[in-house]
């Protein structure tokens, strides 16, 4: 069992984007069943959910495996909090998790035409339907298809 100092402690936060219920509820099973750190608070955000952790160390970690599961970005900031008495400084950090909205094999829109999805790295290696050509491209120049449909 972890001891927290008070009830409002917490080492870091998760920013979680664009993601259903159900990835908030597998995210605090997996906390739950790890034991290594604490979910101290959770607040429902504009475009997602911040939730409150006791363990930096564990938030990085958690961040990756959302990653290598879910595929997505993950962004990892510190910012100073505050200086200990020994004079070192202490950081809290951010991770901000957007999954994307495609995944391989997946039928996208780049510039106006169709791609489908063979690859997501840094990023996404697509091929064109009609002439095969493959190419490279940044994740935020795909659309989906649906949302193609609601910017048309």
């Amino acid at each position: 069992m972890l001891k927290l100092p008070h009830a409002a402690y917490f080492e870091g936060i998760l920013q979680v984007r664009d993601v259903s219920e159900n990835v908030i509820d597998e995210i605090l099973l997996i906390v739950k069943r790890d034991a290594r750190a604490l979910v101290t608070k959770i607040k429902k955000v504009k475009g997602g959910w911040d939730l409150y952790f006791s363990s930096q160390h564990y938030l990085r970690a958690l961040g990756k495996k959302l990653q290598e599961k879910h595929g997505g970005t993950i962004k990892v900031t510190a910012t100073l909090h505050t200086v200990s008495k020994t004079g070192k400084d202490l950081y809290r950090i951010t991770v901000l998790w957007r999954p994307m909205l495609f995944k391989k094999g997946d039928v996208v829109l780049v510039e106006g035409e169709n791609w489908r999805v063979l690859r997501i790295d840094n990023q996404v290696q697509l091929q064109h339907l009609v002439s095969g050509r493959k190419k490279w491209v940044k994740s935020w120049q795909i659309r989906t298809p649906q949302a193609a449909a609601r910017y048309n």
